[in-house]
Order: structure tokens, then C-alpha cells, then sequence
């Protein structure tokens, strides 16, 4: 006998010294458990194969006692073929999922079906809302080695040096962004002039054109978890840099990496 640790409620268990783990009656299951349940209950209801045993039933009895035991000391209930009711799945997870149910003797499909489902009930993390980047923003920051970066690109030397010595656009860069659903739309604003771009956040192959040297583009936007996640490479041609968009709290931060590796770092904040 034991006795549920919230309610006092009598519980009849077979002998199992090793059991450590607090009881929990069914009545005091609570409601988010059930919830948790519900999502496994479809998993816990298809047939379940016997264990040269009756090909309707199989019995039950507590993880850690040696197999070959006698009827009296295992479970006195028997886990029909079916769980047909959300009830008789809760019923059986009277210990919450504390303590692992096992087929007397020789493990079966039924042991592990129900083992593994039980332990997949706790609810996983909440998947963060996408973040809204609308709005405009002025380039306040940058970080990485810029030089290097362009020289990769294929820029000159003279304008590596022309864009060094006006601070890689810092406070002279203006982003202003257009974000609906899917669709984000970004004018960015520099020392060279004005350009637009906008594409669809859904994974796809799409058309673009570089703002600079007017060179046809394909891009895959994507999200990588809050972050917009855009591959590129020149039509028919070269990759270029991966650019990763993302919030650091009140900024927004535009990443780049280069096919070498080479990452460099623009930092804005709300105009």
C-alpha cells in the first residue's frame, strides 16, 4: 500500500523497494498533465503486440522487479490491447512519469511504446515570436575587418580606402524597412546613393539585382529562428556573402560572412 503525497488518498502498489519517486493518485493528475496526455494519447491507443502472452492483454508490473514473478506480486490490473479513452491512458500514468512501467519478463513493443511516450509529455520551449524590424535606422556601429571583407568582394583599392576613411557609413547609413508578413521591403540610404530591395521571407529561389554593380542575384530568404537568414550568390555564378538580420535588444544587427569565413558587423539603432 501507499498513499498519493498530495490527497493521502490509499493506493495499492506492489512491493518495490527501490520506488523513491512521490505518488501521485489519478485524481490528482492535474490538468496540464491531461493536456500533455492528449498529445501522446493517439501514440498510446494503436494495438500493442503481446509478449507470449494472451494476445489481448499484457501484464504489468513495476520497473526494477526480476521477471518470473508470481501473479500476486504484479500489477493486479491488465493493460488492455487498446487504450481506448483518454481516461485509461491518464490511469496509467498514475506516477507521473517518475516511475518507468515494465512487462513482466521479457521486454516488449508494448514496455518501450509507452516508456518513450511518457517521457516525451513535458511541453518543449515556447518558439519566440518573429521580430518586426520596421521602421528606420541609422548605422551607429561596425565591427570586423571591412578591408578584408571588400577585397574579397572584388572592390579596388582605392575604394577600400574611400570607404575606410568615411567609417564604413557609420551614422551616414539609413535603413528604412517595410515588413508585412512575409514581405520585407528595405530602402537603405548612403554616401553612394539610394537602394531598394525587397523579397518574400519563405525559403525560396528569388530574383535580385546588386544595388552597386546592377549584377543579377539569386537569394534565399529565410528565418533562422528570430534572426532573417538570406543566402546569396551572383545569377549562374559565385556565392556571396551570407547576411543574418536579427534584434540585440533595442538594435538591429546586420551580419555578413563571406564564403572564406571573413564576418563583419553593422549596428543600428531607431532613427
Amino acid at each position: 500500500m501507499g498513499s498519493c503525497q498530495y490527497c493521502t488518498q490509499s493506493l495499492f502498489l506492489p512491493p518495490n523497494p527501490t520506488l523513491e519517486k512521490p505518488i501521485i493518485s489519478r485524481s490528482c493528475i492535474d490538468e496540464s498533465f491531461r493536456s500533455s496526455a492528449t498529445t501522446t494519447a493517439s501514440a498510446l491507443t494503436t494495438p500493442y503486440a503481446s509478449d507470449e502472452q494472451d494476445d489481448s492483454m499484457v501484464e504489468y508490473q513495476p520497473e526494477g522487479v526480476d521477471g518470473g514473478m508470481s501473479d500476486d506480486d504484479v500489477f493486479p490490473q491488465r493493460l488492455p490491447e487498446r487504450l481506448s479513452t483518454l481516461d485509461e491512458v491518464c490511469a496509467f500514468m498514475v506516477i507521473e512519469g517518475t516511475v518507468s512501467v515494465g512487462v513482466s519478463g521479457t521486454p516488449s513493443p508494448a514496455r518501450t511504446r509507452l516508456s518513450s511516450s511518457v517521457s516525451h509529455l513535458s511541453p518543449g520551449p515556447a518558439t519566440p515570436p518573429l521580430p518586426n524590424f520596421g521602421g528606420t535606422w541609422k548605422m551607429k556601429h561596425c565591427f570586423g575587418d571591412f578591408d578584408a571583407f571588400m577585397k574579397e568582394m572584388g572592390v579596388g583599392w582605392a575604394l577600400r580606402k574611400a570607404a575606410a576613411a568615411v567609417g564604413y557609413g557609420v551614422n551616414a547609413t539609413f535603413h528604412t524597412i517595410k515588413q508585412d508578413g512575409a514581405t520585407f521591403c528595405c530602402e537603405t540610404k548612403n554616401p553612394k546613393g539610394i537602394f531598394m530591395r525587397t523579397f518574400v521571407i519563405n525559403g525560396e529561389e528569388q530574383d535580385d539585382v546588386d544595388p552597386v554593380n546592377k549584377k543579377p542575384l539569386t537569394v534565399i530568404p529565410s528565418w533562422d529562428g528570430t534572426a532573417i537568414h538570406i543566402e546569396c550568390r551572383v545569377k549562374d555564378g559565385d556565392d556571396m556573402p551570407v547576411t543574418r538580420r536579427y534584434l540585440e535588444g533595442e538594435t538591429m544587427v546586420v551580419e555578413q560572412t563571406t564564403p572564406k569565413g571573413i564576418s563583419v558587423k553593422r549596428l543600428f539603432e531607431k532613427a
